[in-house]
């Protein structure tokens, strides 16, 4: 009898494991094939426009003409429909989408691509009000959990009078489908648990980065969408030391001297006594980095000039222990002390 129970136990542990294995087999395939979906894209379509553009790398960007097209096709590990307009002059492009039916909802995305960085911004002006109060911003980075994997990323659209298409290929992902058979997942884009990047997380993350690369257009069109975002989670940011020091998009954009996106996020409430680890406001930041128009910005909007870190320091302190005498000057005017 205890040989009968040894081996019915025996019987249920091998066909636990066997159901372990099954299940977290069906995960890895599942996974293999997302990857290899991310590795090609391509779409035609129909509409009106004439062009033809390029990506070579997500640091070059050419082409000449402009399209408005329905389109249809196979775009990161989806088949999807969506109005699309592009545009390209010459060492700039812009692509934007109003996708239909709607996008997934919060949750439900792992690494969808995105498209281009918005390029120039004034092309913008030609659209209707409809359709760029509807339009999501389609940005480079397009992985927001590891953007360096798509910096490779190539592709070619082409629009002839009412027909286009467009084709691509990412060698970063290609690499990130090889290495993800001996289990190394490089693009951190692999189902390893019911936990979903958010869409938050996603133009969260895409915002971080549009501020950290000075794209005032991507900035303006992801806080036009997610306004809320402008007091974004410093969590959700995989630009270097953001997430380590807490820093708000608002600390970022001082700390890189963009006045513009300051304002975009001033206008959408973003909190200018935000405090990172160091219980730094974006002001200190503003005057650590000597940024003085951001700095002008923040003061305009009440920001408190005399505010002191974990340490006791003010902003003003901070510019004259890294003689910064103009920073220090404007301070003073506005009422900073030491």
């Amino acid at each position: 009898m205890i040989r009968d129970v040894r081996w019915r136990s025996v019987g249920i542990g091998l066909v636990c494991l066997l159901g372990l294995a099954w299940c977290t087999g069906c995960t890895y395939l599942k996974n293999r094939g997302n990857d290899f979906l991310d590795v090609v894209w391509a779409d035609v379509g129909y509409g009106l426009g004439v062009g033809v553009d390029m990506q070579l790398t997500a640091f070059s960007h050419s082409g000449l003409g402009v399209y408005r097209m329905e389109k249809s096709g196979l775009t990161r590990r989806e088949f999807k429909t969506w109005n699309e307009f592009g545009a390209a002059l010459l060492l700039g492009r812009m692509v934007l989408y109003d996708q239909h039916p709607p996008a997934r909802p919060p949750g439900e995305h792992d690494g969808e691509r995105r498209g281009s960085l918005i390029y120039p911004t004034a092309i913008r002006s030609l659209l209707g009000e409809e359709f760029k109060r509807k339009s999501r911003p389609r940005i480079q980075i397009v992985n927001p959990r590891a953007p360096w994997v798509n910096t490779l990323d190539v592709d070619i659209g082409a629009a002839l009078i009412v027909i286009g298409a467009r084709v691509g290929l990412s060698p970063g992902e290609g690499v990130d489908f090889l290495l993800g058979w001996f289990g190394l997942d490089i693009g951190q884009d692999d189902i390893k648990g019911p936990k979903r990047i958010t869409e938050d997380e996603e133009i969260a993350a895409l915002l971080f980065w549009a501020i950290h690369r000075g794209d005032i257009a991507a900035a303006r069109i992801a806080l036009q969408n997610y306004p809320h975002l402008s007091n974004a989670a410093s969590e959700w940011s995989r630009v270097p030391h953001v997430k380590e020091r807490r820093w708000r998009p608002l600390h970022l954009a001082a700390a890189k001297g963009e006045r513009g996106i300051a304002g975009l996020l001033l206008a959408r409430n973003a909190d200018t006594e935000a405090r990172d680890t160091e219980g730094m406001t974006p002001l200190h930041v503003a005057a650590k980095h000597d940024s003085r128009n951001v700095a002008r910005v923040l003061l305009a909007r009440g920001a408190d000039a005399n505010a002191r870190t974990k340490k006791g320091f003010t902003p003003l302190a901070l510019a004259i222990m890294d003689g910064r005498k103009e920073m220090a000057d404007l301070l003073r005017q506005h009422g900073g002390k030491e």
